[in-house]
C-alpha cells in the first residue's frame, strides 16, 4: 500500500498515474478518463494532506482532473474512505426492505383474490 505522506509521495503518485496513461496509449487502449477519481483511504491517519493534492490524467492534448469522492463503488461493494461498509450495508437493507414490500403487497393481493374466487 502506497502511503501519501509528502510532497514527494503525491509527485510519485503523479507519475505512476501518467505511466499507466502512457502504457495504455502504447497498447492502443482508451482510457475513460471521465470515471477516473481520486478517494483518499485511512483506517486512523488524518487524510486532510491527502486531500489537499489534486491528481489528473492527459487525454489527448487536454488534462482532466481526477474527481475527489468520499465513497465510490467497486465490484458493487461501496466504501468511505475510512473503508467502512455503512453506505454499502444502508443501500442493501433499503433495496431487501423494498422487495420484502413488493412481495407482501403481492402476495395479500393474491390471498383476496383467492378468497374471492373460492367464495364464488
Amino acid at each position: 500500500m502506497l502511503h501519501i505522506c509528502n510532497i514527494e509521495d503525491q509527485y510519485v503518485l503523479q507519475s505512476g498515474i501518467n505511466r499507466v496513461k502512457d502504457w495504455a496509449s502504447d497498447w492502443l487502449l482508451k482510457l475513460n478518463v471521465e470515471k477516473c477519481c481520486s478517494r483518499p483511504m485511512s483506517f486512523t491517519v488524518n487524510i486532510s494532506n491527502a486531500c489537499a493534492t489534486k491528481y489528473d490524467i492527459e487525454d489527448g492534448k487536454t488534462r482532466h482532473e481526477f474527481v475527489k469522492l468520499d465513497s465510490v463503488s467497486d465490484l458493487r461493494v461501496r466504501f468511505d474512505s475510512k473503508l467502512n461498509f455503512f453506505d454499502h450495508m444502508n443501500e442493501k437493507i433499503n433495496k431487501a426492505c423494498s422487495i420484502l414490500g413488493v412481495f407482501k403487497r403481492n402476495v395479500i393481493y393474491i390471498y383476496n383474490f383467492l378468497m374471492t374466487c373460492h367464495k364464488d
